[in-house]
């Protein structure tokens, strides 16, 4: 229990200035159960207003929303990123990040990574998150191994070929970002749209499911124009709006119209 609780505090320890982090955290352990049950019940850091300039606050409380996304269980960290996988993992991948400064991604050729990745963090996190799907499941599965070395255990963890397997990663999201989106991505995205709207709008969450077709949802900006905007979330929620199905053909024509007058931005549809 002492070793769940060790670890439950570490993503206090990549913090900025003096603090002091008051945790109430809640376990049990049953006669015969291989391990234990719990949840933080509470968090909150107490530390010296003068001592903190307000780049530093989201970070301050970026961690304490951390550990409250930890409610249904407490789990060693690297157990942790396991079970939720690259793209649950990814609001701690862009916490991460953004609390280093991206000094360690000072990679030459890296323009629009470190532009999404210095946003506010859960803005951070979406781009992240659709980022990542771009890569194949191994270099997926790489990059959330490696990366989630550094969060847990710092850089000076890492070996030289770990680095440079890293930065190359990044250097790969960086490259994948401003090529347009293929077919089967592109489908994938409009399903996570779909998804992502309900759970934004659960007052609409039945209608989606239920008249389904019938009501589209549609991205303002395009899936196909996505390479044109390579440091936004094309998923992000401004970017969504549920439309019935015969405004949605209107747009789409004239997205048509589009596509033909200039061929050159718009890549052929898949």
């Amino acid at each position: 229990m002492v070793g769940h609780t060790v670890q439950v505090l570490l993503p206090f320890t990549e913090g900025i200035g003096p603090r002091t982090v008051r945790l109430v955290l809640r376990v049990e352990h049953r006669l015969g159960a291989a391990e234990a049950r719990g949840r933080v019940e509470s968090v909150r850091v107490e530390r010296l207003a003068s001592a903190l300039t307000p780049e530093q606050g989201w970070y301050h409380s970026m961690h304490e929303a951390i550990l409250l996304r930890w409610r249904e269980g407490v789990y060693e960290g690297s157990a942790w990123l396991a079970q939720k996988g690259v793209e649950e993992a990814a609001l701690w991948f862009a916490v991460g990040i953004a609390g280093k400064g991206l000094g360690f991604f000072a990679t030459k050729g890296l323009e629009w990574l470190p532009r999404a990745l210095s946003r506010e963090p859960e803005t951070a996190a979406g781009w992240l998150r659709n980022a990542l799907k771009r890569l194949p499941q191994q270099e997926q599965a790489s990059f959330e191994q490696l990366w989630s070395k550094v969060a847990l255990e710092g850089e000076q963890a890492l070996s030289r070929g770990e680095r440079e397997a890293l930065r190359s990663l990044f250097v790969r999201l960086e490259q994948l970002v401003q090529q347009p989106l293929d077919g089967d991505l592109k489908r994938e995205l409009r399903r996570e749209a779909r998804k992502y709207y309900a759970k934004l709008y659960p007052q609409f969450a039945e209608a989606l499911h239920i008249r389904n077709s019938e009501l589209p949802i549609h991205h303002r900006r395009q899936l196909e124009h996505a390479h044109l905007f390579p440091d936004e979330d094309i998923n992000a929620g401004a970017n969504l709006a549920m439309v019935q199905k015969y405004v949605h053909d209107k747009i789409s024509s004239l997205w048509g119209k589009f596509r033909k007058a200039r061929p050159i931005l718009v890549p052929p549809r898949r």
